[in-house]
């Protein structure tokens, strides 16, 4: 429930940006077609998480999954990564399909429908990966490297940080 409600928080934000710097395109938001688009983004978004990893996420600790409980599929690095990739590699696929299509969409001074609906789908699937972020953002020193173990989360310091 808090990712949902952290996903719809999210949504309104990319709606109040695309008011500030892409009015036209609010328009043209078409519910059914956001949530059509997060089922073709998700893949799209899993990538780009994926090749941010280590060997570009073509390491044997990498898993690509899909967690039918949850609805969602995954990728998911088992190594220790510094706190600072792993909050990069979880923000990534936000500023990617999210913020930098609205700003195209300002800077170019164009409004495709399917842009801006891909935008707030992925926008909508992005709040796990914020609440990750912030919470290490909040919890891990910024010289510790970060482990996943399963679905939890561990962190460590170390005397060199890993890239």
């Amino acid at each position: 429930m808090l990712a949902l409600a952290i996903g719809l928080l999210i949504v309104g934000l990319l709606v109040l940006l695309m008011l500030a710097v892409a009015p036209a395109s609010l328009p043209r938001v078409s519910w059914p077609l956001v949530i059509l688009f997060v089922i073709l983004v998700t893949p799209f978004h899993e990538l780009i998480h994926t090749i941010l990893q280590p060997s570009f996420g073509l390491s044997d600790r990498t898993t690509l999954g899909l967690c039918v409980t949850m609805m969602g599929v995954y990728t998911h690095y088992e190594g220790a990564i510094s706190r600072n990739r792993h909050i990069a590699i979880g923000l990534a696929p936000f500023v990617a399909l999210s913020i930098a299509p609205v700003l195209l969409m300002a800077a170019c001074e164009i409004d495709p429908p399917l842009l801006t609906n891909a935008a707030i789908a992925n926008g909508l699937g992005c709040s796990a990966d914020i609440i990750g972020a912030t919470l290490l953002l909040l919890q891990a020193p910024p010289a510790s490297e970060i482990r996943n173990k399963g679905w939890h989360t561990y962190w460590r310091m170390t005397a060199q940080p890993r890239p």
